[in-house]
């Protein structure tokens, strides 16, 4: 499927055709690029390819000249300040006293917790480093396999040199010095275009000096505070995920207040509301995720099992519409911000529990009993569920796209981007979850908002300080008590975006709390308090002391786009609570938790929605994690090789652009996290990598008769039948895609021809050298090859051999298909023939068909439980294989399913719980999800490669135009499948299609207009069925291995419940193999 002789044919390892060209003016078109003289990226252009990423996080890039941000649709003027009272953010920053992943001191009178005596990370426990980095313990590769720095050959930071500076680069640069950026045009005065010179007036306290003084604490014994017996009922444990918020509303610190009381504030905003009103309009920075979770949360009040049958259902995004409808109705102009890349370390902490599984499989049986489960079994077994990042990338091109919403995505911590966006004017007030109160800055936060009510509650982080910590409020020591609050987030914590950084302590809140808020601590050294308190004992030594540090730093230091940062657009979060940081001020080893640095477009694109959080943190942190489904399967474990294969090219593509191989290096091996057989695999880079040709679309009439208004009806057909003619990149100029129409024609283009439905002439193959890799350093053993080669193999492999007790896969078997099994013909001739809305949907079908996902076989679950964990059951139920696969490719349309406003009594049960059918949808959605991946890592690469004059913000735009976007949901295959395994009365004496479409309606009460609805499941069933029947009848094995009786058994079925159900004729098979010709 990936490397077959009907794909793009392949070049050797060094082939640069689609390189980064080094010099010439930028495109036309205000796409954002530099000149040729300016290094735009860290260490300037470097033989036509990006160039080599740098460990120590963002903040190294030398842009000296007209680097720009990238464009905004919304322009957002900045009113004066519009920070609320309360003291000054800490002096000097946080992490005062302590080595844990923070480089302040304490001033020279400090007397703060935890002192300077943290000295347990010595030289013979980190690889021999001999010179080790006190700002924040090396990095041990043990703890950290996710692209953590091997510290072993780390000679350039001394623990007797406070001053700490990084090594020189070959540029001559510091490692850390700041990211220049030339003041923006004028007039550009934007969240995303930042004005110089607009500095807030609430920055931080001038640092002492540039010193790291030791001013360590007297040693204190450490003593228990408490008994070692615990009441279990007050034991701090991973269950808790808002005991944060539970514990300061028990200390009576959330407020409520009338919304006008925050309205009514002067702002001094000209800007009006999107729907028009002349009142101007209060912008607030709302953590995405956050609000999302608790839509969700308002969803299951509706459907409390909402998440079986989609992962972003109707009912959701209308909730999403509501929400932003009703803001803007009381004057709030919402910004979305979503989380960023996440804490490189322990993923471990998103996986869920033996007993989460075992209940989640009860659940399932409860269900196939026609009962629905109690609300606290069903928050029991899908308490790890979260939201995927397909999901939050469409709810974001919703935002955007349907709302015209302003929606952003961080570099890192969203929280950080927020406070830079309140600190520099661009939004007045501040949406998040109560953790959002442990970042170094004085503000207002909002947590809850009833916009019927108009109310709203929130916390005053001043009034927090003080209350939670009044001896050092109380002396003006407010930088002790901000320190103490980080830490006592992150460990009473487990919010979602720091949750891999929590340690769970033997310790109730109030415990906790009150030996973080007495001046003098019982313990002298947080290791003391870690190691006397730590749950899991079985952890290895130091590791929950190295999770807390890191937690530390990701709070602390996540880089943030700034528009009023002198040195930079992506800064250090610390750099914009005080410009006056200097570099020497900045830990020198952060890449151990941010991971490798990255182009900084990468950051741009993933701002805008145009990259997923996922792939750049693959860039960044050389690994990448699949979430456990819910409704696991053997299946889903067969197909997982192929999609890794798959996702391996997507990462290829931008680091076969990477010239400098010891950078290059760090993508030939990933991180596989995973929930079975070893939860690390290590993955090797595919052998060989598809070097994808160009498109001459400038003389193609089809191209110049398409409608630039009217891209939306851009379909899949008319792009896979252009007589456009691809060549090699050295062939057209160093533009080869002027504009918009040009543009996603390419990207399209490219898509297409990596998944093989083009012919390339042979060219001859360089040869590589092996990619076989041992991850012994790690003590693991486990290797994947990442080749791009036909997916049906690896599952003929993995059937007839069996994958290897650990998971190990080796691709080298494989064979190439045989020339005459050329099935785009037949692709193209269904795609014509049918509504474009039905297009994606068979693209998606025939990409699960080639790797054997969708067939006619009854599915083998992985049932988990108590006594025996992760051992395969049979499908219990006897379901023919024509019903099967029948209802498994109506799940491939898209269905509306809205709960009726009037309806308002509680759930009942409905045939809309299908645990076969919700299996099926989780292998459809991996795929869609690693398609629609690489495209849109095609459309980043066209403008890393200046391939395309058309700007950013033109592009950004159009990105509902590319194909996989959507979010599968089973409705239409639980819809047909009722249709199909009933007898046609429904056991109910119907004997008109009015009776049993009425019947119909009554047990699909949510689905609007059943009729309508099943006659489009119904007729793209049946196209799909031609199109699969095509398939076999003219390739057949090996690349389709469907029967041909279970596909005309589905076809015989539809067809008499379509004559029982809906008037009119069936649709035609264009094949003209159906019905079978008489012999």
């Amino acid at each position: 499927m990936y490397n077959n002789n009907t794909s793009a044919h392949y070049m050797g390892p060094n082939s640069n055709n689609n390189s980064i060209p080094p010099e010439g003016p930028p495109p036309p078109g205000g796409a954002p690029y530099p000149p040729a003289n300016n290094n735009y990226y860290d260490g300037g252009y470097n033989n036509n390819s990006i160039p080599p990423m740098n460990h120590g996080g963002p903040g190294n890039y030398n842009n000296t000249n007209n680097t720009m941000m990238p464009p905004q649709p919304h322009t957002m003027p900045p009113p004066p300040g519009a920070n609320y009272s309360g003291p000054l953010p800490p002096s000097g920053g946080s992490g005062y006293g302590s080595n844990l992943g923070t480089p302040y001191p304490p001033p020279p009178d400090a007397g703060s917790y935890y002192g300077n005596n943290n000295n347990n990370y010595n030289n013979n426990n980190y690889n021999n480093n001999n010179n080790y980095n006190p700002a924040m313990p090396p990095q041990n590769p043990m703890y950290n396999n996710m692209g953590g720095p091997n510290m072993s050959n780390n000679n350039n930071a001394n623990p007797h040199h406070h001053h700490m500076m990084s090594p020189p680069m070959n540029n001559n640069t510091n490692m850390n010095n700041p990211m220049h950026m030339t003041s923006p045009p004028p007039n550009s005065n934007n969240m995303m275009n930042p004005m110089p010179g607009h500095h807030h007036h609430n920055h931080m306290a001038p640092f002492p000096n540039n010193n790291m003084p030791l001013n360590r604490m007297p040693n204190v014994p450490g003593r228990p505070m408490f008994p070692e017996e615990f009441d279990e009922d007050v034991i701090l444990n991973d269950d808790q995920d808002d005991a944060f918020g539970l514990f300061l509303e028990n200390q009576q610190l959330r407020r409520e207040a009338p919304l006008d009381n925050f309205l009514s504030r002067p702002h001094n905003n000209n800007n009006n509301n999107k729907k028009g009103g002349a009142s101007p309009a209060v912008y607030m920075a709302i953590d995405g995720n956050y609000r999302l979770e608790q839509l969700q949360e308002k969803l299951n009040e509706i459907d409390p099992l909402w998440f079986l049958h989609s992962a972003l259902p109707d009912q959701l995004l209308d909730l999403v519409n509501d929400d932003v409808t009703g803001m803007r109705r009381v004057g709030l102009e919402p910004v979305w911000v979503f989380n960023g890349i996440g804490i490189s370390g322990d993923v471990e902490a998103f996986l869920p529990s033996d007993v989460e599984l075992a209940r989640r499989c009860e659940v399932w049986n409860e269900l196939m009993t026609g009962n629905i489960p109690s609300e606290e079994s069903i928050r029991t077994a899908f308490e790890t569920f979260s939201t995927g990042e397909d999901v939050v990338m469409t709810v974001q091109r919703f935002l955007r796209g349907e709302l015209d919403v302003l929606t952003v995505t961080a570099p890192f911590l969203n929280w950080c981007q927020m406070a830079t966006l309140h600190k520099e004017g661009d939004v007045q007030l501040l949406y998040a979850a109560p953790e959002m109160l442990i970042i170094p800055y004085d503000f207002v936060l909002l947590t809850n908002i009833d916009l019927q009510k108009r109310e709203v509650q929130y916390y005053e982080k001043a009034e927090v300080l003080n209350k939670l910590f009044p001896v050092f409020m109380s002396r003006g020591k407010a930088q002790y008590a901000e320190d103490r609050l980080l830490d006592f987030g992150l460990l009473l914590s487990s919010h979602p975006a720091i949750r891999s950084a929590h340690t769970t302590l033997n310790l109730s809140p109030a415990q906790l709390h009150e030996e973080l808020s007495q001046e003098q601590p019982r313990y002298s050294d947080i290791a003391d308090l870690l190691s006397a308190y730590r749950m899991n004992h079985n952890d290895k030594e130091g590791a929950d002391r190295l999770k807390h540090a890191k937690g530390r730093s990701y709070v602390q230091y996540s880089a943030v786009f700034s528009k009023s940062h002198a040195q930079g657009p992506l800064v250090y979060f610390r750099r914009v609570l005080d410009p006056r940081l200097s570099d020497s001020n900045i830990p020198t080893n952060l890449s151990g938790v941010f991971g490798n640095m990255a182009p900084l477009c990468l950051f741009y694109f993933q701002y805008i929605g145009l990259l997923s959080v996922a792939f750049t943190t693959i860039i960044t942190q050389s690994y990448f994690r699949d979430e456990f489904p819910i409704s696991d399967t053997e299946d889903f474990h067969d197909c997982l090789p192929t999609l890794v294969s798959l996702r391996g090219q997507t990462v290829q593509q931008i680091a076969a652009k990477m010239e400098n191989e010891k950078y290059k290096q760090r993508l030939e091996k990933l991180s596989w996290v995973r929930w079975f057989k070893g939860i690390l695999l290590v993955v090797q880079r595919p052998k060989l990598v598809i070097n994808l040709d160009e498109w001459d679309l400038s003389n193609c009439d089809r191209v110049e008769a398409i409608d630039d208004k009217n891209l939306s009806d851009l379909s899949l057909a008319s792009v896979l039948t252009l007589d456009a003619p691809c060549v090699d990149h050295s062939m057209l100029g160093q533009t080869p895609y002027h504009g918009k129409k040009q543009t996603v024609l390419a990207v399209l283009l490219k898509a297409l021809d990596f998944l093989g439905y083009f012919t390339h002439p042979e060219k001859e193959e360089e040869e590589e050298e092996d990619g076989n890799y041992d991850d012994n350093e790690n003590g693991n053993n486990n290797n994947m090859n990442m080749n791009p080669l036909p997916p049906h193999h690896n599952m003929e492999v993995a059937q007839q051999q069996g994958m290897p007790p650990q998971g190990e896969y080796n691709a080298d078997m494989e064979e190439p298909i045989p020339e005459d099994s050329i099935f785009p013909d037949f692709t193209v001739k269904s795609l014509e023939s049918c509504p474009l809305e039905f297009q994606g949907p068979l693209l998606r079908l025939t990409e699960l068909a080639r790797i054997r996902a969708l067939n006619a076989n009854p599915v083998q679950y992985v049932e988990f439980d108590l006594d025996e964990v992760n051992h395969p059951v049979p499908l219990e139920e006897e379901t023919e294989g024509p019903i099967l696969l029948a209802s498994r490719v109506a799940c491939f349309i898209s269905v509306p399913y809205l709960r009726p406003k009037e309806d308002t009594g509680p759930l009942t049960w409905s045939p809309v719980y299908s645990r076969h059918l919700s299996a099926f949808a989780v292998i459809v959605r991996a795929m869609n999800k690693s398609l629609r991946e690489f495209v849109e890592v095609m459309a980043a690469s066209v403008f890393l490669s200046r391939s395309s004059d058309c700007s950013i913000a033109e592009f950004s735009a159009l990105t509902q135009l590319l194909p996989f976007g959507d979010i599968p949901s089973t409705i239409g295959g639980l819809l047909l499948h009722y249709v199909l395994v009933f007898p046609v009365d429904y056991e109910c004496d119907l004997h008109t299609k009015k009776d049993r479409l009425q019947y119909l309606q009554t047990k699909f009460s949510w689905i609007r207009d059943l009729p309508v609805q099943l006659r489009r499941v119904m007729e793209f069933t049946f196209i799909g069925l031609y199109l699969l029947n095509s398939y076999v009848y003219h390739c057949g094995p090996p690349l389709f291995t469907i029967p041909l009786e279970e596909i005309h058994g589905a076809l015989a079925l539809l067809t008499e419940r379509w004559e029982a159900h809906l008037d009119g004729e069936i649709p035609k098979d264009v094949h003209e193999l159906w019905p079978p010709r008489k012999k």
